[in-house]
């Protein structure tokens, strides 16, 4: 058992150098010999108290002897150590010995939900506390935690819930043995001022104890004070000493000659600054420096490297080399391994010191551990690979020296651009203005717009001015959607218990420091526009006459302008408001007499599609092997959406194509006496797809897509979750002129039922239709040129806000899915342009907002002219080869796709279909779009006309005067990437655009199915 082993290690030690110094703390010090003794009576303690087998104890002492001994006696009575803060609220130990079922637990006084036991250790020193053994009041049944595992250190989780790590014996006797600079000298005097929370306590700790060496405890009083610190170790005479890098780069830039004396000097925990290295490497430096890797998950770190003055003028810091037998690797965003140099991917460790995992983390373990077939186990139970969430590189010229970047899950969206902020900090470091930053997506507490983007700086000088060179600076060496939007100065960052940033009390100090800025400015609307056009146009001051593209702004400056304006005023201003009120007292007139009740009102939609956007982050996915439409004889099929046009093609394609041995289920609700296959049978009809055949290998269910569990009976629900591996989802509601609230069922809470499904019974991939209506008017609105597959929408928000409640719905339900993804839900999004016909038949959905636009039209003789409007046609039978293509490879899941015309230059313009319909034999005069609306709404024939359902959507203005027709104008160009590398080898599927000959075959089948009368 590892954790006998590693007390059999200390015991060894303690039989070679019994009267060798262990432990020193103030007055107490304790030979190997009185340690062991003592640790003896802990041990005897807890099983006197009923200890069992790998249970948990928890330890609530700072560093020190009392920590010590207690966990040298918990690994002798075999169980596992749980060392706790003492200093963390009541409620968050209460949270932590809960979540690991501990039953016992040290410390000096009682606390909420313990009571102390009738026995304890004797003093260890005149005047000094006893340690205590509380037992839990509510606690009944331990947690039988794996043989192996001899620690466990809390980490914070994304979920509010800590993450437990479990560390095994070998994992701590390989750090103790197997690195550069293990073992240590058995004269060698430790510093030992870590949270013992924090996995850099094991290293001060067991390496120390297991190399014969002494540790030394520091005082916190002096720990923080680089002359203290200095006085400290050169009268304790410490030679060894292990730093966070925050706490590093404190005394470096305070008070650098603080290590002189020291051996070895050990600094972990985040990216290293290279200008706090040189202040110590040339203010008589300790003999030797090492910056060092890893996540508690590595048991301390695993890579070290030795840092000299060469190394010191890098632009970063590297991390070195895998120590041991550690190995590190480098995985791509597709999950292939790096091999280039320079080449970013995600660190991903293996080898001895790996933690087995998370106590009672079975979600989390299969995230973030993985098996990888090429290597080999150490321990039964180890996790062969684990994904650290850390971006980095191999040097050039350096094989095996890996450069650590920042974290991969900080990845932000500001104004629309994807933001790292380790490379912002980065930047900023390299700059020798900071001593450290910190940058943040974070939004005044009392403000209702958007985060701004926020460099949070500590000085080497305390001069404010200082704030213009840095964003200067910035501004020369990163993209300007990458300059912070503000610059604050602190003099300290708070710190965690591990030694590291508190980034939610960071965030909540410099949201309450947005805030206060915000209060000096409101209330005087000339003042704060002034200051907004100050701050964006790099000016002095803004009067009344001046013109903002006059001076010198730049589009990008413009959007940014209205975003500020949107945030700070609450008022909406679209780039063609701006243009229209360019000069400054125009700007201020026209927020002055923006409408505010309609503002409120958007304002209040915004926040309940964003709330709603949220509705499924409860769901997790469920765990196993994933298979995809490819090869398998027996996959099941579920597919929503099949009566409507693209379902019942897809449907048609399903039937042709899949293996005889697959199923179809396809959820359908009966309707108008009309049994749900029934329906089935009549839709296909509809479009001339119906076959008899359909019916050996598709099944119907007739359920509500709205409805908990689609209104089937739970068994029923759970049999075809049990069985079901792939889904499509093409259902929806789809009504251009009913509001959100009319879609929210049928679009929102279905497509959250359908996650709810795919939670349940075997794992199944997730195929899902979406629309390029999610973006909105963004090109009109946002200014938007082009839009790649993955951008997020929560930027364009603005977009479907100015459009129907249908594009509202699915901007919602993409974001369900999305998020849905970045929990861990294999999802692939296709978001198609305006489906139209068959290229081949011309069969088409004579009822969709296409047909009667092209219908009503050739009735009235009068076409709509709008300039730089697109609808990106797509054929219903290119749609469903690509979409069912992409959903064949594993390789392509978990991306988006736009599935319109690959080239955009073959994309129709609405000028262009009018000249369409003129050459396909129908005459049509193609008029300004209001004189069309004029034209429609004095048509003696309108009852009868295909344009009758559209009037509210034709004439409703929803931006000044344009209406939601107008609104698609500035049609951004949909980047089609992914689409087109994931069609590479599709040769035989062919984007067809919009032609004349279409448009005649499609008359033809409507003329001939009787949905229109030549």
């Amino acid at each position: 058992m590892q954790r006998k082993n590693l007390y059999n290690a200390f015991n060894d030690q303690a039989m070679r150098s019994p009267c060798a110094l262990a432990v020193n703390e103030g007055d107490i010090c304790l030979s190997y010999k009185q340690l062991k003794c003592l640790a003896e009576s802990v041990a005897q303690l807890l099983l006197d108290q009923g200890l069992e087998d790998n249970e948990v104890v928890g330890i609530r002492y700072g560093p020190g002897v009392h920590q010590i001994l207690c966990q040298i006696g918990v690994s002798l009575a075999n169980g596992v150590c749980f060392p706790v803060d003492p200093s963390l609220p009541e409620a968050r130990i209460e949270q932590l010995f809960r979540q690991a079922r501990v039953r016992y637990a040290f410390s000096y006084d009682g606390f909420k939900g313990y009571v102390e036991t009738s026995s304890q250790i004797g003093l260890v020193a005149e005047g000094s506390s006893s340690p205590k053994l509380h037992q839990s009041t509510t606690t009944e049944e331990p947690n039988s935690v794996d043989g192996h595992v001899t620690h466990i250190l809390h980490t914070s989780g994304t979920t509010g819930k800590p993450k437990l790590v479990q560390i095994t014996g070998s994992a701590i006797l390989h750090l103790a043995s197997s690195t550069d600079v293990t073992p240590l000298r058995s004269n060698d005097k430790t510093l030992c001022l870590n949270n013992p929370s924090f996995d850099l306590s094991l290293f001060e700790v067991w390496v120390s104890l297991l190399s014969g060496a002494e540790i030394i405890v520091a005082p916190k009083t002096v720990t923080l004070d680089g002359s203290e610190l200095q006085d400290f170790i050169s009268r304790k005479g410490a030679t060894v000493g292990f730093l966070s890098t925050s706490h590093f780069h404190l005394i470096a830039f305070n008070y650098p000659q603080a290590f002189s004396s020291l051996r070895l000097l050990l600094v972990a925990g985040s990216a290293l600054n290279p200008a706090a290295i040189k202040n110590v490497l040339k203010n008589n430096p300790p003999q030797q420096v090492w910056n060092a890797y890893g996540p508690t998950e590595a048991t301390t770190f695993v890579t070290l490297h030795l840092i000299d003055h060469q190394e010191a003028e890098m632009t970063q810091v590297a991390i070195g080399k895998a120590v041991g037998d550690m190995q590190v690797i480098l995985l791509n965003k597709d999950g292939r391994r790096i091999t280039k140099e320079e080449e970013l991917g995600e660190i991903c460790i293996s080898g001895p010191g790996l933690s087995i995992g998370y106590l009672d983390g079975t979600e989390e373990d299969q995230r973030r551990f993985l098996n990888i077939s090429n290597a080999s186990e150490s321990e039964g139970n180890r996790p062969l690979l684990f994904k650290t969430g850390d971006l980095g590189y191999f040097r050039k010229r350096a094989p095996g020296v890996l450069v650590y970047v920042g974290r991969n899950d900080r990845q932000i969206k500001h104004n629309n651009y994807r933001v790292e902020p380790s490379e912002i900090e980065s930047t900023f470091i390299q700059s020798q203005m900071v001593q450290d930053v910190c940058v943040l997506h974070v939004k005044a507490s009392d403000s209702k717009s958007g985060p701004l983007l926020v460099a949070c700086v500590l000085s080497q000088e305390d001069d404010m001015n200082k704030i213009t060179d840095l964003r200067e600076y910035g501004l020369e060496h990163l993209p300007a959607y990458m300059v912070p939007d503000q610059i604050i100065y602190l003099e300290e960052f708070p710190l965690n218990s591990r030694g590291k940033i508190d980034y939610a009390a960071l965030e909540n100090e410099v949201s309450n420091k947005l805030s206060s800025n915000n209060t000096r400015t409101q209330g005087d609307t000339r003042s704060m526009l002034e200051k907004i056009w100050r701050d964006v146009l790099g000016i002095h001051a803004a009067h009344e006459d001046d013109d903002f593209f006059d001076l010198g702004a730049t589009s990008l400056q413009a959007a940014d302008l209205t975003v500020k304006i949107r945030q700070n005023f609450g008022k909406f201003i679209s780039l063609q408001d701006l243009y229209n009120n360019s000069r400054f007292g125009e700007t201020l007139r026209f927020i002055e007499s923006a409408n505010n009740g309609e503002a409120t009102e958007k304002i209040a939609l915004i926040e309940r599609l964003k709330t709603d956007s949220y509705l499924a982050d409860d769901i997790i996915p469920s765990s196993g092997s994933i298979s995809t439409v490819t090869g398998i004889d027996e996959t099941h099929i579920f597919l929503t959406g099949a009566t409507g046009f693209l379902g019942s093609y897809f449907l048609k394609h399903l039937s042709c194509t899949v293996a005889t041995k697959s199923r179809v289920t396809c959820l359908i609700r009966s309707r108008n006496n009309l049994s749900a296959k029934a329906r089935l049978r009549e839709a296909l009809r509809k479009y001339d797809l119906w076959d008899d055949k359909i019916e050996a290998h598709v099944s119907v269910v007739d359920g509500d897509l709205a409805t908990h569990h689609f209104g089937l009976a739970d068994e029923e629900h759970s049999r075809l979750a049990r069985s079901v591996s792939v889904i499509y989802h093409f259902g929806a509601h789809v009504n251009f002129c009913q509001p959100y609230q009319t879609h929210f069922e049928a679009n929102v809470l279905g497509t959250k039922n359908v996650l709810d499904f795919a939670s349940n019974g075997m794992p199944k991939t997730i195929h899902y239709a979406s629309t390029i209506d999610a973006w909105g008017a963004t090109g009109l609105v946002n200014g938007t040129k082009s839009l790649l597959e993955d951008e997020a929408l929560e930027p364009h928000i603005q977009g479907p806000l100015h459009d129907t409640g249908y594009s509202q719905s699915q901007w919602v339900a993409e974001s369900l899915m999305r998020r849905a993804r970045d929990r861990g839900f294999l999802v692939s999004i296709y978001r198609l342009g305006t489906v139209i016909c068959d290229s081949e038949r011309g069969a088409g959905n004579p009822n969709d907002f296409f047909a009667r636009v092209a219908m009503g039209s050739v009735k009235l003789g009068v076409f709509p002219l709008i300039e730089d409007l697109r609808w990106e046609y797509v054929t219903v039978d290119y749609a469903c080869a690509a979409i069912y293509h992409i959903s064949r490879s594993s390789l392509n899941v978990g991306r988006s796709y736009s599935i319109v015309s690959p080239d955009p230059k073959q994309s129709v313009s609405l000028e262009r279909t009018g000249k369409l319909l003129h050459e396909a034999g129908y005459p049509v005069k193609l008029v300004p779009y209001q004189e069309w609306v004029k034209a429609v709404s004095e048509d003696e024939n309108l009852n009868d006309s295909p344009l009758l359902a559209l009037m509210p959507l034709l004439r409703e203005p929803v931006l000044g005067e344009l209406t939601r027709f107008e609104t698609s104008q500035k049609t951004p160009i949909y980047r089609t990437d992914n689409t087109k590398k994931a069609l590479t080898d599709a040769v035989d599927i062919i984007y067809v655009p919009l032609s004349a000959d279409m448009f005649r075959r499609m008359f033809y089948f409507w003329v001939k199915k009787g949905y229109y009368a030549a």
